[in-house]
């Protein structure tokens, strides 16, 4: 039979790239559907030329097909992204972390103890948010210059290099506010509460920020066995 050489499949790489594909899993995924389509129209009719058959392949795509695969891909990779994010989370709160979970709980707390004229609490949102946007910038510059050293992208690897903590602390800086009393700090049930969304936050964006982008080589390769061989 027929097959397609490998200077083919590189036309191939670049088709579905020039088409608006540009992460090489999904590359892969579909360039394995056209040549798989191509090989068996040849089976049947060895006469037509490679680009006759892969525009008769490209055919059998409904309009927009690839945007539109692209578009469920990351939706599944988000999700698989979004379970591994939870259970670095759940982590958390099972022995021995729990131990640091509670204790930055109680740290978190003692924030909200001080008797100050000095607005300790809001000061306290304004450097967590600080902290959180220069390391997402550095996260992200990392990302970058990742890119800028290799040629093939994986979806999972953007995912990983640049999710964002800032709608979390977004929330969190909008809900400390409404518990506030002009300046003076939030009340006694109000300590508590915020309390454990500081904790919930602050473990989030840990995580997000630093666990996962630390554990991005093994999280990739787990997910693509053929990431260390491209």
């Amino acid at each position: 039979m027929k097959q397609l050489s490998a200077e083919q499949i590189e036309q191939l790489y670049l088709f579905v790239q020039n088409n608006g594909v540009h992460y090489y899993d999904l590359q892969t995924e579909l360039v394995d559907h056209l040549a798989n389509h191509i090989e068996s129209q040849w089976m049947y009719n060895q006469n037509p030329d490679f680009e006759d058959a892969l525009s008769f392949a490209y055919s059998g795509f409904e309009k927009n097909s690839f945007t539109t695969l692209v578009a469920a891909r990351t939706k599944a990779l988000l999700k698989k992204h979004m379970r591994f994010v939870g259970s670095c989370f759940v982590s958390f709160f099972t022995f021995p972390k729990l131990i640091v979970t509670v204790a930055l709980f109680f740290s978190l707390h003692s924030i909200f103890l001080i008797d100050t004229e000095v607005p300790i609490f809001q000061l306290s949102v304004l450097a967590l948010q600080l902290m959180c946007l220069a390391k997402f910038n550095l996260t992200k510059k990392h990302f970058e210059k990742r890119l800028k050293q290799k040629e093939k992208v994986w979806l999972l690897e953007q995912l990983v290099y640049k999710s964002t903590t800032m709608p979390a602390t977004l929330f969190i800086t909008g809900i400390s506010f409404q518990f506030t009393d002009n300046f003076n700090g939030p009340g006694v049930v109000a300590q508590w509460v915020l309390s454990g969304i500081f904790t919930l936050v602050f473990l989030h964006n840990y995580i997000v920020l630093y666990v996962i982008p630390y554990r991005a080589e093994e999280y990739l390769r787990d997910t693509y066995p053929e990431y260390d061989l491209v």
